[in-house]
């Protein structure tokens, strides 16, 4: 399964190492606009890191081929998905490394004070974004996953309206406990898994 994980890495290690450096030079970028939305980078940097290395892969093995590799390997399909959540968890927690970076290095010696409280609550919201994406390709494949993009982008935009009343006082005491809001997240992400090892033992090879 480790072997996998770091498959994955040899795989997407032009892309990562492109889409890092694009993410420690996007202050630099944002400095020329007067009015900087210096918090878009919390959302930005994560998405970007997680997003890319996955996206390619999704769509390299989104073949016949590909199935018949993970199909073929001496993994059961625990530890083919598996692998993947391990490769995507790993790009969630670079991805907490890179934007602290930039909180604590790039933006104070631009003069900009910004802080890492959000961190957390970030990093669980990308690891549940990982495996709601996983669960949408394992179960459809590539070309479904593009829609998980606009999701996500619709939840940024009417995520607070929805969020009102009881439903918001709920939601702000959950992410204020940081233990609560990590067995929560964990518990997420433990049941996408299994919701991915199910799809994946679904997939035929005549699809």
């Amino acid at each position: 399964m480790v072997s996998l994980a770091i498959k994955d890495y040899v795989f997407s290690k032009k892309i990562l190492i492109i889409t890092i450096l694009y993410c420690l030079a996007l202050p630099l970028v944002l400095i020329v606009d007067q009015d900087a939305k210096w918090y878009f980078l919390d959302l930005l940097i994560p998405f970007a890191i997680v997003s890319a290395p996955i996206s390619k892969l999704a769509q390299m093995e989104d073949s016949k081929s590909g199935l018949i590799f993970r199909k073929t390997i001496m993994l059961s399909k625990y530890e083919v998905v598996g692998s993947r959540f391990v490769f995507a968890t790993s790009l969630v927690v670079l991805s907490g490394v890179v934007l602290a970076i930039v909180k604590t290095v790039e933006l104070r010696a631009l003069g900009i004070i910004d802080s890492l409280e959000s961190l957390p609550f970030i990093m669980a919201g990308f690891a549940i974004y990982n495996g709601i994406y996983l669960a949408v390709y394992y179960w459809k494949g590539f070309f479904a996953t593009q829609f998980c993009t606009y999701g996500m982008i619709v939840v940024l935009i009417f995520g607070r309206k929805l969020l009102q009343g009881e439903a918001l006082e709920s939601f702000q005491t959950i992410i204020s406990n940081r233990i609560l809001m990590g067995v929560g997240s964990f518990v997420v992400v433990l049941l996408l898994y299994f919701l991915c090892v199910f799809f994946e033992g679904e997939r035929l090879l005549d699809k």
